[in-house]
């Protein structure tokens, strides 16, 4: 316990690296819903955070203590944005140095949360023997939302163009919010995200690659990934028609004569009625999904039903996904 609090302390008065960069430009200048000020109101929010975890140790109140340490669990929200999201984007123009130390820095300080929190949890009595960390931990997150606000974000502006930021906040879109902030849309990043959608929309398939709104893969390429997916996937399509179907997992047979058929030609009639309220539920929205776990041919199998549907909210169709779970079962019994 002596050397990990010492090797801690050491890590916590280790001076900041000394990088020269231009006087940032003042975030509330960007329009409202930009992805820097959300960094910009997440920090804010981080930096009450901190200020109450040090007030609730100066107390001695451990109970408070833990309260406001669990709520730094956002951390892992606020630095994978800036992390995946904002220093590969970086990277493209060759700055990699102070993105790469950062990155390193936040996993030692998420590290250092979860070392910190989970013998407290255990036991509120050990609060007294990990005080010293806490004040250590408050030090590096305050450290580096300096350098975020300092470093980061000023390199940031000085490379990133228009359609970047829009990429960006799509991703910042998909990945919320940390330290409860609310998420604030931005009207022209939509417009251009939106814009791209369409794009795709129209031209799906271009020179044997099959194009989404998450990247693109060849013909080829999307074989060789559902020939190692350990699952068997069925889609019935709005018609109730049986359209494709994946049997790597074999877990139930699927005869290739069974394309183009309605799903209902493919159960024995015990079963057809349980199919068809399904069904009806799903399009109706009346529920999206339906997950049993039962035991096939003496293994313990999960088989879930989901609802699909289109940008609109239509419905287009059912997916069944079916997993053996032995390999998984066992996994977390060792």
């Amino acid at each position: 316990m002596t050397n990990n609090d010492t090797n801690h302390t050491t890590l916590a008065k280790r001076p900041p690296e000394r990088v020269m960069v231009s006087q940032p430009q003042d975030i509330s200048t960007l329009p409202a819903g930009h992805p820097l000020q959300l960094m910009q109101q997440e920090n804010e929010a981080l930096k009450g955070i901190l200020a109450d975890i040090e007030s609730a140790a100066n107390r001695e109140n451990a109970q408070a203590s833990l309260k406001n340490l669990q709520r730094l669990y956002g951390l892992w929200n606020h630095y994978n944005k800036k992390d995946g999201i904002i220093a590969p984007m970086l990277y493209r123009y060759g700055v990699t140095g102070p993105s790469q130390v950062m990155w390193n820095v936040d996993d030692e300080i998420k590290d250092e949360l979860s070392a910190v929190c989970r013998p407290i949890q255990q036991d509120i009595e050990n609060f007294p023997i990990y005080r010293g960390r806490i004040y250590g931990l408050t030090q590096r997150a305050e450290e580096m939302i300096r350098k975020e606000e300092q470093i980061v974000m000023p390199m940031t502006l000085r490379f990133f163009t228009d359609e970047q930021w829009y990429a960006i906040y799509g991703d910042f879109k998909e990945s919320g919010t940390a330290f409860d902030v609310p998420f604030i849309e931005w009207p022209e990043a939509e417009s251009w995200l939106e814009k791209q959608e369409t794009a795709l929309d129209t031209d799906t398939v271009i020179n044997g690659k099959v194009r989404l709104s998450t990247g693109e893969v060849t013909l080829r390429q999307l074989r060789g990934i559902f020939a190692l997916l350990p699952i068997d996937i069925t889609f019935i399509d709005e018609t109730d028609t049986i359209r494709f179907f994946l049997n790597e997992g074999h877990i139930f047979d699927r005869p290739k004569t069974c394309l183009g058929r309605p799903v209902y030609d493919c159960h024995p009639p015990r079963i057809i009625p349980v199919v068809k309220n399904l069904i009806e539920d799903f399009r109706a929205k009346r529920r999206d999904h339906m997950t049993v776990a039962r035991r096939i041919k003496g293994k313990p199998v999960l088989v879930q039903y989901m609802g699909v549907y289109d940008e609109s909210g239509t419905y287009i169709g059912t997916v069944e996904f079916v997993q053996d779970c032995s390999e998984i079962l066992t996994s977390f019994k060792g």
